[in-house]
């Protein structure tokens, strides 16, 4: 944990810390049904456990190659300490046991039912569906716990039923809550970035995927594939550590959206206007970079609206090669219009570039970390005499009227600083908190009753991350990775967890109680059609209550009105899946979508 920042009083702010908040708002999270429920039957899936989820365990998939996992999830049991969870029961009866478990040979655990334990031996040896015992249930709320653990046994779903010839088929059915619809399911090559828009006119979204070589590839809204452009493998082991550049924007004002992003022609870097029906270059002029070699740390695009009229049309593309860092502004055409460079250590200006009309004359500023441009590039605030070490760069922000005095505020994940407000007009900041490595944040009315927005981040954890033997099975450690092995990584790695604040800074709840394992995003868009916002993060929806049900089978990447329905469905990325979900009650109506909504598709970011 880094330090609490004494340049606050500086400023004339107001600081909130952890010791000076009252104390935590307890949420009190309570059994959201996630799946599609039959009569008399109570599914439990592993994401029911991530509430508790003891230090040490975590929720990375250990699927065997090619076998299906009821929604793609499991509770890994590196530790022997219990696990629990509560539900609801509804009907009173007798409840038969069924358990959906893998593990080792040596690794196990036993289920104890509102108190009594069942005989079963389970998450031991390869992927089964087993029977346990019966249960005589009244309505209510009980507990199920996990216990007599040997590690590492990993839990999948368990099902109570009356039916006492329930099966693994049955469960197929139940996945995630009965809201959810799946439109469309694309298999893309598995890429760095994923980019939205219109490049024939016909009103459909295309996709634009660039790969970890930042090769691009356009699909059409149907799937299949329009054209590629193939990156050299030249100096493509420097490549693909970040998101990669690109963006899809019609610049030229003809209906359709071009492609501008990298490209290495005749051994050189070029900054690339393509058509985006065929690939075919419009125009193309030097990547704004120092000679190669180089390394490629952060090369990110954003379209801004610098001048009053047609609406954004301004191309921003940020080049940090470590040692000089640059960011250019270029017209439609690709002339340069102004460009701000220092000579920084990678990192310093953060990983995107986030335009935004600051003080709402219709024009905007651009923030790139502690640095606000004007649409001339000329600065409006600094904060650099404050942040002078490049790991304390801003890797996400969000801009909001927190404190309802009309204004945005903007709030940043600010790597191992934490969680800051600041004035976006002044630069001043207005609190800090720590939150772990701080990475994406989101603001909005989230909880019921209460009377100010919250503030959500992403705490990123950093931990090593044990190997174990799998036996005789092979598995793969996520629905995207096409790569097989006979070790199963449990536990470690990258791990995230929520840290809830008010307004003013105060630190609400943490959630889960540890970090599950992942580099999640949040997204937030009107999924029920109404014009209210409702949040997701990871793979699950931020509830009212403080809890979190889960909700999609991979991890959520962007949010937008995909099929143009007045709503806006979730689109989540797993490696070479993307996956469009929507709310399955809403009802068709038209909305009108202008150039700047269109903006918030392009300009998304997920780092």
């Amino acid at each position: 944990m880094r330090r609490m920042l004494p340049f606050i009083l500086a400023t004339g702010a107001a600081m909130a810390t952890a010791q000076t908040a009252p104390p935590m708002m307890k949420f009190h999270p309570q059994h959201h049904d996630a799946a599609h429920q039959l009569p008399g039957t109570i599914v439990v899936p592993a994401s029911d456990f991530f509430a508790t989820i003891p230090a040490g365990d975590s929720n990375d998939g250990r699927f065997p190659a090619d076998t299906w996992f009821f929604n793609n999830d499991t509770l890994n049991m590196s530790v022997t300490g219990d696990v629990t969870a509560k539900l609801p029961v509804k009907e009173s009866g007798t409840y038969h046991l069924f358990v959906r478990s893998i593990g080792t040979a040596q690794s196990s655990f036993k289920v104890v039912v509102n108190g009594k334990e069942d005989n079963g031996i389970f998450g031991h040896g390869p992927l089964s569906w087993r029977r346990g015992g019966d249960f005589l249930l009244k309505p209510g709320t009980i507990e199920i716990r996990l216990t007599s653990i040997q590690p590492q046994p990993s839990l999948n779903v368990l099902v109570l039923t009356n039916n006492s010839a329930f099966s693994e088929d049955d469960l197929k059915t139940m996945e995630l809550p009965p809201e959810v619809k799946l439109l469309h399911e694309y298999k893309i090559e598995p890429s760095n970035i994923v980019k939205y828009g219109d490049v024939d006119g016909s009103g459909k979204y295309a996709i634009l995927g660039i790969t970890s070589d930042y090769s691009a590839i356009i699909y059409a809204n149907d799937g299949h594939e329009l054209w590629r452009w193939k990156a050299p493998a030249q100096d493509a082991r420097l490549r693909g550590e970040f998101e990669a550049p690109g963006i899809l924007w019609d610049f030229n004002h003809t209906g359709r959206d071009e492609v501008a992003h990298w490209r290495f022609l005749d051994g050189k870097e070029w900054l690339v206007l393509a058509d985006g029906r065929d690939g075919s270059i419009i125009k193309k002029v030097p990547w704004p970079s120092p000679p190669m070699p180089h390394v490629y740390n952060n090369y990110r695009m954003a379209v801004a609206k610098f001048h009053p009229g047609d609406g954004p049309d301004t191309l921003l593309v940020l080049s940090d090669t470590g040692g000089l860092i640059s960011l250019t502004a270029y017209d439609k055409d690709l002339n340069t219009l102004w460009q701000h460079a220092e000579h920084r250590q990678k990192d310093y200006f953060g990983h995107y570039i986030y335009p935004y009309d600051v003080n709402g004359d219709g024009i905007d500023e651009v923030v790139i970390s502690h640095l606000c441009l004007d649409a001339n590039g000329h600065e409006v605030w600094n904060n650099s005499r404050y942040f002078q070490d490049n790991h304390d760069h801003t890797d996400a922000m969000e801009f909001l009227d927190i404190n309802g005095d009309g204004k945005p505020e903007l709030m940043v994940g600010q790597s191992d600083v934490g969680t800051l407000a600041y004035n976006a007009q002044s630069g001043d900041m207005l609190w800090q908190n720590l939150t772990d490595h701080s990475q994406q944040v989101t603001a909005g009315w989230i909880l019921n009753g209460s009377k100010t927005p919250q503030v959500v981040t992403n705490g990123r954890t950093y931990t090593p991350r044990p190997v174990h033997p799998a036996g005789a099975a092979q598995t793969q450690r996520r629905e995207s990775s096409g790569s097989q092995s006979n070790q199963i990584a449990v536990g470690g790695g990258l791990g995230a967890q929520l840290y809830w604040f008010d307004n003013i800074g105060r630190e609400l709840e943490t959630w889960p109680a540890h970090p599950l394992s992942g580099n999640p995003n949040f997204v937030r868009g009107d999924w029920y059609g109404t014009g209210k916002r409702t949040f997701f993060w990871f793979r699950f929806k931020l509830e009212p209550d403080g809890a979190a049900t889960l909700f999609f089978k991979g991890e959520v990447y962007h949010m937008f009105n995909f099929d143009h329905t007045g709503a806006e469905q979730v689109i989540t990325l797993d490696g070479g899946i993307m996956r469009v979900c929507g709310n399955t009650n809403v009802i068709p109506h038209p909305i009108l979508r202008n150039a700047e909504y269109r903006r918030l598709i392009a300009n998304h970011t997920h780092y």
